[in-house]
């Protein structure tokens, strides 16, 4: 038995209206197997080889899906301050936000006396995510999350901004996201309506709690005269195997240099397993460094350097350290450091705050590790259906690539459990689908529907079982 699939879409540019994925279908299976028979009708054999083509045109979800999203979101909470006095506001999950007097302007930069209504929404699980249409993906990487804020003010009706010179101070429920490689993230809405999110740090032009002097130092290496850049570079060889299948990629890596000057907790971006491999080998092995100090004391560091390999260079392996991006990690006073040139913002670890120069939302995410190479998994869909992955270890959501017929996701490490989360609007009536699924090298997936009111499908996304 032989079983064909085949996704088709037409190429026909000029025209907005596509046609139908299953009437593409069968013509293209038509016109392509019985070709040959009207080509050579005397043949005894006849073979028919048919490829398939991934178009991927690109297919927005429609206002009824979008609606039926957004009606299933849970109200914000809301808080009224004013303006012209310090506040400070706690959430219902323990967020608080710090709000400095006349911190608040409208879109025409002119400040605000009158009360102001502070809009905020508390994220700290799975459901969470879900119930607020969130993933936790970076530069299509996919994410874990420590949770998500989002925070809103209005006066009048009107949304207002941050003063160019005020900044707040953000108050996470949870503590030292730091010492587990989480760092803050900001997101900011796409052209989709989506968010992406990015690192927020170099945007912000307000620095609050800056600690001057010399309090602290980052941490140093040398061994035999060699820095750390020509350590590296000497130390680090083009694998063989690399080399024979002419392989290139570009790895962020971050580690610890804990107290005693020793590496651990390394971390790379993705890439390729042998280039993977070839780092941590050679960070684990390297000389002790001199540990960073804080207030005369070792401290633990996170140091973070790109590795690029490119065979047809001459120079085949270069290595760019980022002195500018370190943070310093005091684990008996609890206290966070963040390098940025000659000043360091301190934040206390026991309730991680981040002083932020922007409203809207904020978390704290680290990259999952990539284990081996990435499964393609295709669900087939329309325009009314959002598909979401859920992966089993917390507080990740995976997006795919939404296109016509079908959603693609190829962000995750083959043998990664999941659930498959989709949701469905049409016709006044609304339908949900959650499958498990371990994943292949290859996975296509037809979904199974249940017809479901709102509130039951809001049931069912809180007490999903990852």
């Amino acid at each position: 038995m032989a079983v064909l699939l085949l996704f088709a879409a037409c190429n026909n540019q000029p025209h907005p209206q596509k046609p139908e994925p299953d009437t593409v279908i069968k013509d293209t299976v038509a016109l392509n197997i019985m070709r040959p028979f009207y080509e050579k009708p005397q043949a005894e054999k006849i073979y028919v080889r048919i490829k398939t083509k991934d178009d991927g045109h690109p297919c927005q979800r429609n206002s009824i899906i979008k609606g039926l999203l957004a009606a299933m979101a849970p109200p914000p909470q809301h808080f009224i301050v004013n303006p012209s006095r310090p506040a400070e506001i706690c959430g219902a999950q323990g967020t608080k936000l710090l709000l400095p007097p006349h911190c608040f302007v409208n879109k025409a930069g002119a400040g605000v006396n009158d009360s102001v209504i502070v809009e905020m929404r508390e994220c700290f699980n799975t459901a969470d995510m879900l119930a607020n249409n969130l993933t936790a993906m970076v530069n299509g990487h996919a994410m874990q999350s420590k949770g998500m804020v989002f925070i809103k003010a209005t006066a009048h009706g009107q949304e207002l901004q941050l003063k160019s010179n005020k900044a707040i101070s953000i108050q996470f429920p949870f503590n030292n996201p730091a010492r587990n490689g989480y760092q803050l993230y900001y997101a900011r809405a796409d052209t989709g309506g989506g968010l992406t999110w990015a690192y927020p740090a170099t945007a912000q032009p307000a620095v609050a709690n800056t600690i001057t002097g010399k309090p602290f130092s980052r941490p140093g290496f040398s061994f035999h005269g060699l820095e750390l850049k020509d350590y590296l570079a000497q130390a680090l060889i083009y694998p063989d195997e690399a080399r024979r299948n002419e392989l290139s990629a570009r790895v962020d890596v971050s580690f610890f240099v804990n107290d005693k000057g020793l590496i651990t907790g390394i971390t790379t971006g993705e890439a390729y397993k042998v280039f993977r491999s070839n780092i941590t080998e050679v960070l684990q092995n390297m000389p002790a460094w001199q540990p960073a100090t804080y207030m005369g004391k070792p401290v633990s560091a996170i140091v973070h350097v790109v590795v690029d390999y490119n065979i047809r260079r001459n120079n085949q392996v270069v290595i760019e350290p980022d002195p500018e991006q370190v943070a310093l990690v005091d684990n008996t006073t609890g206290d966070y450091l963040v390098y940025n040139g000659s000043e360091t913002q301190k934040i206390h670890l026991q309730s991680t705050c981040a002083v932020i120069g922007q409203l809207g939302w904020y978390s704290f995410q680290r990259r999952l590790p990539n284990a081996g190479p990435v499964a393609d998994v295709i669900v087939p869909d329309d325009a009314g259906t959002d598909v979401k992955l859920v992966l089993a270890n917390g507080n990740t959501v995976v997006s795919g690539d939404n296109c016509l017929g079908y959603s693609r996701f190829r962000t995750l490490p083959v043998n990664t459990h999941v659930l498959i989360v989709a949701t469905r609007a049409e016709a006044g009536k609304s339908y949900y689908a959650i499958q498990p699924l371990q994943l292949k090298e290859q996975n296509i997936v037809a979904l199974v529907w249940h017809r479901a009111d709102k509130e039951h499908i809001e049931q069912r996304l809180k007490h999903l079982h990852v």
